[in-house]
């Protein structure tokens, strides 16, 4: 195959030599993941002899060959010697690669099951450059403006002023309900010294200690009545009081103590913060309690989007009323008064697009729903503050709003795609929207009455996600997916990972880049499923067949090669697999040179 070196070079440079790019690719990738792999024997498999990158066999496979095997240990120079890093061993193999005709082979490995396998190593390959910068962070990603909605409480923010929860108390719930145990006579629920936010597979009888206490300690009553509300509401208190203790000595949950303990240094103000708080009455406001408000893996997120260049808006999405809070403390953030931060930024002074600060009601807006249907929803844009401290939002709130000529009102989804568009797309800014919470809380809490979210598929440029912690792991339950233009609802396995992803606030909490790598890891699926549509209507368009161009290519061989059947692992599939995955990425390059040229 002729290398085209216009679609290929930025890939992997100028070659000393020519390559074969339809096999190269893949075997760098191969060793990338071998470099990668899980498996302790796996870093000994790569050895490099003369400058010449090879590949191990492992030891129990069809794969095996006993005198290489012999020989490993004389030969190991390899990459777990070379580099330190999974990063520094793929620029090796790249600078390698640039400098060396790799004289690799695929026959010892049967590609046969592995077609998207294959896609994901070259991807890995490919992403991975000098400095970090390859196919997709330097130029895809950034060319697509990044539109990340956040839920408040329990994604980004650790504690409920409006309930009275501070961060002790939402250590503790979030514990409540991510430890399982076991149910006993009483009734009495006994934990298993295990956590986890999804239910343990081996064990179908454990449950949390949040669902003990819903499901059998303080189980609603059905009915409408006022002694039955009395009751509920007199529940829900006792819920809230039995969770936000759940660690503490005596209480079911004494054995999490020490996780307990290990949140709260995370969420702990650093010791040279405490002066200037007390000296600030909005720092003592929001950090009084000697604990950080919107959690660091937050904050880091915004700082690399802001380093990396990306265009990118923030839209805060709550049912309940902590918008101003976050307003005053990102307003701290963006303008360096933030005790936590006191270097950044992000005001628009260093002249970049990038400007987080808010303000009311020029950054807010409001959702009321009224039916699920495309016309039975309305955006109130330019939300007031009445608006948004409203302890429970109502009809009437905002139509007083409207009356008194406090914002504009969208009645479709369409207009309100156009409003949110066209605030997010103003430059690098943050805004919030408060979403109506008696309509969700009417129809049981289904995602199809829950907060909004309108995608348009024929908007290549820009990536929408949506981050909330109460995304269920088999159904959005929290967020309604819509296409804008028809007003339908999107099957959840379309957009979960892509559109919507479920927060863990555990691991919010714990890691300092959980957000940073929510995101890449969200917008490489989008793109990837962008990729897939775009060379599925260009092979409809173009006829092609990845069959036929094997067949194409076989008739072209020597009478003895075409009399030889294919051996098992160089089977019609796998060799039509990889033509799909050489195909792919070709599409890629060339949406990448698109996107190039749009801009």
């Amino acid at each position: 195959m002729e290398r085209s070196s216009s679609n290929l070079d930025f890939l992997f440079g100028p070659p000393s030599q020519p390559l074969e790019t339809q096999k190269h690719p893949r075997e760098a990738a191969i060793l990338v993941q071998q470099y990668l792999s899980t498996s302790p024997r796996s870093h000994h498999d790569i050895v490099s002899g003369g400058g010449v990158l090879k590949r191990g066999r492992h030891v129990g496979t069809r794969m095996e060959d006993p005198d290489n095997l012999r020989s490993r240990q004389d030969l190991a120079t390899g990459l777990q010697r070379m580099a330190s890093t999974p990063d520094e061993a793929a620029t090796k193999i790249q600078q390698c690669y640039r400098k060396h005709r790799l004289d690799l082979s695929l026959r010892h490995r049967p590609f046969s099951k592995f077609g998207q396998e294959a896609f994901d190593l070259i991807k890995q390959y490919v992403s991975r450059g000098e400095g970090g910068r390859g196919l997709y962070e330097e130029n895809i990603v950034v060319k697509a403006r990044l539109i990340l909605h956040f839920d408040i409480n329990k994604t980004v923010l650790m504690s409920d002023k409006a309930q009275g929860a501070n961060t002790d108390h939402m250590v503790n719930v979030l514990l409540s309900e991510c430890a399982w145990g076991r149910l006993e006579p009483g009734p009495k629920w006994v934990p298993v010294g295990r956590l986890a936010t999804d239910r343990p597979s081996n064990d179908p009888q454990l449950m949390t200690y949040r669902s003990y206490l819903d499901s059998f300690l303080l189980p609603f009553r059905i009915g409408s009545d006022p002694e039955a509300q009395r009751y509920n509401s007199h529940a829900k208190h006792e819920r809230q009081s039995y969770k936000r203790k759940f660690t503490e000595p005596g209480q079911p949950g004494e054995m999490f103590r020490g996780v307990y303990t290990q949140l709260r240094e995370a969420l702990a103000l650093p010791c040279e913060t405490k002066g200037a708080v007390e000296s600030d009455s909005k720092s003592q406001y929001l950090f009084g309690g000697g604990a950080r408000h919107i959690l660091p893996s937050f904050f880091n997120l915004l700082k690399h989007l802001h380093a990396q260049k990306r265009d990118f808006s923030i839209i805060f999405r709550t049912f309940g009323a902590d918008i101003m809070e976050v307003v005053d403390e990102m307003n701290m953030f963006a303008t360096g008064q933030h005790p936590c931060y006191p270097e950044v930024r992000m005001d628009g002074s260093d002249g970049s697009a990038t400007d987080l600060r808010m303000s009311v009601p020029q950054s807010t807006s409001a959702f009321l729903r009224i039916t699920t249907k495309s016309d039975g929803s309305l955006l109130l844009e330019g939300a007031s503050e009445e608006v948004l401290k409203a302890k429970e939002l109502s009809r009437e709130t905002i139509q007083q709003s409207v009356n008194a000529g406090q914002g504009q009102l969208h009645t479709d989804f369409a207009s309100m795609h156009a409003a949110i568009m066209a605030k997010a797309c103003r430059g690098n800014r943050a805004y919030a929207i408060r979403d109506y919470y008696p309509f969700w809380k009417s129809r049981n809490e289904r995602s199809r009455a829950g907060k909004v979210l309108l995608l348009d598929p024929t908007d290549q440029d820009t990536i929408q996600i949506f981050f909330d912690d109460n995304i269920g792991h088999g159904a959005a339950h929290i967020v309604d997916v819509r296409d804008m233009l028809t007003g339908e609802g999107l099957a959840f396995q379309e957009v979960v990972g892509r559109h919507i992803m479920k927060v863990e606030p555990l691991n919010a909490i714990l890691d300092p880049q959980y957000f940073v790598r929510a995101v890449h890891g969200c917008v490489l699926a989008v793109l990837r499923a962008r990729s897939e549509v775009n060379e599925q209507r260009s092979t409809d368009n173009s006829g092609f067949s990845a069959s036929m161009t094997i067949r194409e290519r076989e008739s072209s061989m020597g009478s003895m090669r075409r009399g030889v059947p294919p051996p098992a692992h160089h089977s019609r599939r796998a060799r039509d697999l990889w033509s799909l995955v050489h195909t792919r990425l070709v599409a890629m390059i060339r949406l990448r040179n698109a996107m190039q040229d749009k801009s």
